[in-house]
């Protein structure tokens, strides 16, 4: 019996083969999130704890994006103690020593990108996850304020950030509105899954785990129908 199962639990996706390939029911908020990031210097994605905000971005989004390394380079933060301005700039710097761009300086957040931004035609992604730790914990002397605002205001680098955070700390981003004029100009709210995408998320990974195994197990319609009344809103 292989150790790999299809049901992870409570804990978020991973971007490992071993569950990312059992992701099912966010197509649309995938392509959307994509496109998103791929548009706009801004964008915000926000949803209640716990709704699959961290999953999405690791078994989704961040796997389609690293298939195209020659269009995009992804720099992802989710640790937010210490100094988060020193630890993406030197994140960023790695990211581009491992795409070969040996000409990206050192230096603060903002020159770092814009080093980044001179050397290649790639667009630089920079995804920051669970942000409202952050928000509630800002750390003493932070320069991540000004090197944040600093990015995303500079229209000419071809740089694309997404904040990810619970919907109850959005109000703590207004600690940027004097920096960051567009704040709010672009932002997705993701919800729990619909019907149709929590009977993908409980059907499609036992058929992917029977593909990767040779197995046969199956789940009873019945049985998807009545788990999907048990936890439909509200009713818990």
């Amino acid at each position: 019996m292989p150790s790999e199962r299809p049901y992870i639990g409570l804990v978020p996706f991973s971007e490992s083969d071993e569950q990312a390939c059992y992701f099912f029911g966010r197509d649309e908020e995938r392509e959307v999130v994509k496109a998103n990031l791929m548009t706009y210097p801004l964008t915000l994605l926000y949803g209640a704890s716990g709704v699959g905000k961290s999953s999405l971005i690791n078994a989704a989004v961040l796997r389609d994006l690293r298939k195209t390394p020659k269009e995009v380079v992804v720099v992802v933060c989710r640790d937010w103690r210490d100094d988060p301005s020193a630890a993406l700039a030197e994140a960023v710097l790695q990211a581009a020593d491992k795409a070969g761009l040996l000409e990206v300086r050192d230096g603060a957040l903002a020159d770092v990108v814009r080093s980044f931004a001179k050397a290649t035609e790639r667009r630089l992604l920079l995804i920051f996850d669970q942000f409202e730790d952050y928000l509630y914990h800002p750390p003493e002397n932070d320069g991540f304020a000004e090197g944040f605002s600093q990015i995303v205001n500079d229209r000419r680098l071809r740089v694309g950030v997404l904040l990810v955070l619970r919907e109850e700390a959005l109000a703590k981003l207004d600690r940027f509105q004097d920096r960051v004029p567009d704040l709010f100009a672009n932002y997705l709210r993701i919800d729990h899954l619909d019907r149709e995408g929590a009977r993908a998320a409980i059907r499609d990974p036992i058929e992917r785990f029977n593909e990767r195994f040779g197995e046969t197990f199956s789940v009873a319609d019945d049985l998807v129908e009545a788990v999907l009344d048990d936890i439909r809103t509200g009713s818990i």
